[in-house]
């Protein structure tokens, strides 16, 4: 039935019955009114899919996707970024320690190849450890394809930041990004936006 035809079958019946049908239909129609878009925001109005692509380039310039890479989202909160700044205050302790540690070391400044792969690796390690903290907060994870692809569904609006590493060849990236949810496009995670936070910084 059209919605014409619905609408003067409704006006037909109302005709025939009276004030007291029409008061009726009235009261169950509001009644439908109000229940629909409560069950919408609690269900299927309040939630999105998210999408996406992951990829990096190599040493050669040739474009990389990334399959089984874990992506994660976690819940933008004033919480996970006081967690962020104890431990980027512990990891500047611990630096000033071993800066001093070291000072009081004979034969200090030798072999500075040496020295350099060492602060290399241990700022690897540092940021290791600050993701690993917003990963044990992500509230949701899937694997990407082996097209880079990977897909949240039923994701809650809000703002979350959505994690992820790769390492390509020599070269490791890595991804916090501050997305907001339902989102407008794919969202990429490319060398040109990869980024591994530092505490100057900041969480973005």
């Amino acid at each position: 039935m059209s919605q014409g035809a619905y609408r003067s079958g409704l006006s037909v019946i109302g005709n025939r019955t009276g004030s007291r049908m029409r008061t009726g239909l009235v009261g169950i129609v509001a009644g439908l009114c109000f229940a629909l878009p409560m069950a919408g925001s609690a269900g299927v109005a309040a939630q999105s899919p998210v999408i996406g692509t992951i990829s990096a380039v190599d040493s050669a310039g040739t474009v990389v996707t990334g399959p089984g890479r874990i992506v994660y989202l976690v819940p933008v909160s004033g919480a996970i970024r006081n967690e962020w700044r104890a431990l980027c205050q512990r990891q500047a302790r611990e630096e000033k320690a071993r800066e001093a540690a070291r000072d009081e070391r004979p034969g200090k400044g030798n072999g500075g190849d040496t020295v350099g792969h060492g602060a290399a690796e241990r700022d690897e390690r540092l940021t290791e450890e600050r993701l690993t903290l917003l990963q044990r907060h992500a509230a949701w994870r899937v694997t990407s394809s082996e097209a880079g692809e990977f897909a949240f569904d039923g994701i809650p609006r809000g703002t979350y930041w959505m994690l992820s590493a790769m390492r390509v060849g020599t070269r490791q990236y890595h991804w916090v990004e501050r997305i907001s949810v339902p989102l407008r496009r794919p969202q990429s995670l490319t060398e040109r936006n990869a980024t591994a936070p530092g505490c100057r910084d900041g969480l973005p």
